[in-house]
């Protein structure tokens, strides 16, 4: 028989980077397709059409403090928060929007 010593240069998982959303509540908007410009510290990240309950792409970010941002392009609304995100995290930034 032979008898040996297995070396394993094995190694933590990673958790995986943190990711953002954007959830538009519009109740009074049902049917309207409202375009979205998402940002994260003030780096536009991604534009979308989203309708009443949509949730928008994954965005991945890093760790840390973030200012999350929605805008409705070409008019006047905006939204903005602040997150602390650690890896792994998955954080669903709601929009609430009402059509006038």
């Amino acid at each position: 028989m032979m008898a040996g010593t297995v070396a394993c240069a094995c190694s933590q998982p990673t958790a995986p980077a943190p990711e953002v959303r954007f959830f538009l509540d519009a109740p009074f908007c049902v049917g309207s397709r409202i375009p979205l410009q998402f940002s994260i510290d003030a780096a536009v990240v991604g534009t979308e059409t989203l309708m009443d309950g949509d949730t928008s792409s994954v965005y991945a970010t890093t760790p840390g403090s973030h200012l999350l941002g929605a805008r409705l392009v070409g008019a006047a609304f905006d939204q903005d928060t602040t997150v602390a995100l650690r890896n792994g995290d998955r954080f669903t930034m709601r929009l609430d929007f009402y059509c006038s």
